[in-house]
């Protein structure tokens, strides 16, 4: 198996287990929840973009699989498209 493909293999996993606790927190409490997942994407977009101590591939796999998952929760819960990024990037 090729390096890229044990990657893609882990991102479809860490994708996976991140929609599927996305959807469980947000159904426990959807108000609640929805702000969570959008305080939680903030600090994965700038973690994403601090990369000081070299996670690597099987790092940025993780995070980014975790930031898509969210994000895919968050426009299926409000059935909808973001119109802006104001409303991950922002509390409300």
């Amino acid at each position: 198996m090729l390096m890229k493909e044990i990657i893609e293999d882990h991102y479809t996993e860490a994708f996976e287990a991140a929609y599927a606790l996305a959807m469980s927190i947000i159904e426990n409490d959807k108000e609640q929840g929805v702000s969570q997942i959008r305080g939680t994407l903030r600090s994965l977009y700038v973690r994403l973009g601090n990369d000081i101590d070299g996670r690597g591939y099987f790092g940025d796999s993780d995070i980014q699989a975790t930031i898509a998952a969210y994000e895919l929760a968050l426009t299926t819960v409000e059935g909808r498209l973001p119109a802006n990024t104001e409303k991950t990037t922002m509390a409300q």
